[in-house]
């Protein structure tokens, strides 16, 4: 009776065991997709910021005369495309 019920306890081990690495592993890869996802969006922040910036110029250049209404026009639909200037 002994052994059967220390086999069940080993048995019992054995799967928690191995339910504990595959949790693991699936934890490992939600935190690096976490940080990949991160980095995404932290490079989507500046990316928007700068296109911001820009947009913020072109159309100070364009108010004080120094660019022509057609040059503007470009840059602006570029900008709003997200392409950068």
């Amino acid at each position: 009776m002994k052994a059967v019920v220390w086999d069940s306890v080993k048995g019992l081990l054995l799967v928690t065991g191995d339910a504990k690495k595959r949790i693991g592993k699936k934890q490992a890869a939600a935190e690096r997709y976490n940080a990949s996802t991160l980095k995404k969006l932290d490079d989507l922040q500046k990316k928007k910021a700068k296109c911001e910036a820009e947009r913020f110029t072109n159309m100070d250049q364009f108010m004080a005369g120094n660019l022509d209404k057609e040059v503007y026009q470009k840059r602006r639909g570029t900008l709003l495309r997200g392409n950068g200037a």
